[in-house]
């Protein structure tokens, strides 16, 4: 979290960059099969498949660190590029670029009407509502949770 402000006299931990491909922008979820990976060998099992050290590296910062931070935006709206939180003159992870996304997200968001149809209980076509049919106005929440993609093994409605 190299973006982070932090003490006078502290340092920022660095994560050496083991990527040897980028990720693959797939489903988060089933990143581990596409990558020849079983459910049992992601616990450990057969030393992770007979995986050298490295392989296991590579595979969990791509999924854990690339994988989810590309899922994550992409529920915004944004494609990332892995090499935005790569610094390769020192070969290291960095999140330099997330404050400007951050900022990128915030902005696009606040500009998000009401779709139609929008089921949120509070914002909903009430015959008493002074707003007016959601169409008329815009959506004071920062982001409404019904629309995003609900993963595939989300209880979730």
């Amino acid at each position: 979290m190299d973006y982070l402000l932090i003490p006078e006299g502290a340092a920022h931990i660095p994560v050496p960059y083991r990527s040897t491909e980028p990720y693959d922008c797939g489903d988060f979820m089933t990143y581990p099969l596409r990558k020849g990976w079983t459910e049992s060998q992601l616990e450990g099992a057969d030393d992770y498949g007979g995986r050298s050290p490295a392989e296991i590296d590579v595979f969990f910062q791509n999924c854990l660190f690339f994988g989810f931070l590309t899922e994550v935006f992409k529920i915004g709206g944004f494609e990332l590029n892995q090499d935005d939180f790569v610094d390769h003159e020192h070969g290291v992870v960095t999140t330099q670029s997330l404050p400007a996304l951050f900022v990128a997200w915030k902005k696009k968001w606040s500009e998000v009407s009401v779709p139609l149809g929008c089921q949120c209980p509070t914002f909903r076509d009430h015959p008493d509502d002074p707003r007016g049919p959601p169409e008329q106005y815009k959506c004071p929440a920062p982001i409404c949770w019904r629309i995003f993609k609900r993963g595939v093994f989300s209880d979730l409605p």
